[in-house]
């Protein structure tokens, strides 16, 4: 089974994630880290974003996307890359946001729900969670979000023998 963690990583956090959860499972799985690049570095007008790389998705058979929070809300690259790439029919599907603040009401419930519209036609799709940069129960967000990954995976494979 050929599974791809799609991430959008201005920084680096989301990318940390997805790198846990394929260091994990490297040994059993799979796992393919693919990084949607853009032109510009920090698009601010949803209309100019342009791609300089988006992954192949019809060639996975399930998918995990990882993305920060940019305004209180799912970052614009990653919403405009499902409003011109949705291919998620009949797959599984996890997600999870990265945000700066400690607190969920800060734009990470709302990126999540934001996820969740975009695979609406996904086989399924779960959130695994919302990791906070800061706050003192970072580490511990980090790491459940990492095992909700890791369980997805092992969930999806167990189904689809």
């Amino acid at each position: 089974m050929k599974i791809a963690i799609v991430i959008y990583s201005n920084t680096g956090k989301t990318e940390a994630v997805a790198k846990r959860v394929q260091a994990s499972l490297s040994s059993s799985h799979d796992i393919t880290i693919e990084k949607i690049i853009i032109k510009d570095e920090k698009p601010f007008e949803t209309s100019k974003i342009s791609f300089d790389y988006v992954p192949d998705l019809e060639k996975y058979d399930a998918l995990i996307f990882g993305a920060p929070v940019w305004a209180f809300r799912l970052t614009h690259v990653m919403k405009q890359f499902f409003e011109r790439n949705p291919k998620l029919e009949d797959k599984p599907v996890a997600v999870y946001a990265m945000q700066g603040l400690p607190w969920a009401i800060f734009g990470g419930n709302r990126a999540i729900r934001t996820f969740k519209k975009y695979c609406k036609n996904a086989e399924s799709c779960i959130s695994a969670g919302i990791v906070s940069e800061k706050g003192h129960k970072k580490e511990v967000k980090f790491n459940r979000v990492v095992s909700n990954l890791i369980d997805f995976v092992r969930h999806v494979e167990k189904s689809h023998v």
